[in-house]
């Protein structure tokens, strides 16, 4: 392949191309942090709910996701995420096996949330 107009084949400057890259994810990721402290963030609970939800993604094969709401939202934040902090917990640090045995992976097993204000997924998974 012949080299482009102004460039020799070989040339130095290739090899400060693959750089740009790696020395751009940490400007990104700190734009990406600022976007969500510039909205009031994410909230410990909102991300221990989002952790929990991963987890089970990653245990159970056909996990419905979409069902559980782990955000803040309407007047005054009154709609919390459906997983609180210490089932989330608790969610994250069962083995796949456990969660499987306690029916965390089977919503025909979950148990009723507690104060469910809708939207807001009417049960949740098992931990205990």
């Amino acid at each position: 392949m012949p080299a482009l107009p102004g460039y020799s084949q070989g040339s130095k400057r290739q090899n400060y191309a693959p750089r740009v890259p790696l020395l751009a994810r940490p400007a990104i990721a700190t734009v990406a942090l600022l976007f969500l402290m510039a909205d009031n963030g994410i909230g410990r609970d909102e991300f221990l709910c989002e952790t929990a939800v991963v987890h089970l993604a990653d245990c159970c094969p056909d996990f419905p996701s979409g069902s559980l709401y782990c955000v803040h939202s309407g007047c005054d934040g009154k709609v919390t995420p459906d997983i609180q902090e210490d089932r989330a917990r608790c969610l994250r640090e069962k083995s796949c096996e456990e969660l499987r045995a306690l029916g965390a992976c089977d919503m025909n097993r979950w148990e009723p949330a507690p104060g469910c204000v809708m939207p807001c997924s009417p049960k949740v998974p098992s931990c205990y």
